[in-house]
């Protein structure tokens, strides 16, 4: 019976030995490419965020086209204020008559 035990234990420690070696070669291997199924949700996520990218752009161009539009309807609006009163544009000025 003594036999028998030496025999278990030491076989058992070799094959706890060579489970040991195998586990730790294998974290060491190289990670294997990336599936199709993981590229395929890579490649979404750039496409959605290049959308998102297109479409901040159209807006932020959207609101400086407005800038734009209101600053020249302002600067307009000004224009017509000083042609309608040439002499009240600076009113902080004396008039040629007050002298």
């Amino acid at each position: 019976m003594n036999k028998m035990a030496k025999k278990i234990i030491i076989y058992s420690m070799v094959g706890l030995f060579q489970l040991g070696l195998g586990v730790s070669a294998i974290e060491a291997a190289a990670a294997p490419e990336v599936s199709p199924w993981q590229q395929q949700q890579d490649n979404d996520k750039q496409q959605q965020k290049q959308g998102n990218n297109k479409r901040q752009q159209e807006q932020n161009n959207d609101r400086q086209h407005q800038q734009q539009d209101g600053d020249k309807q302002h600067q307009d609006q000004g224009d017509n204020k000083h042609q309608q009163e040439p002499g009240n544009d600076k009113p902080w000025q004396e008039q040629d008559g007050d002298k």
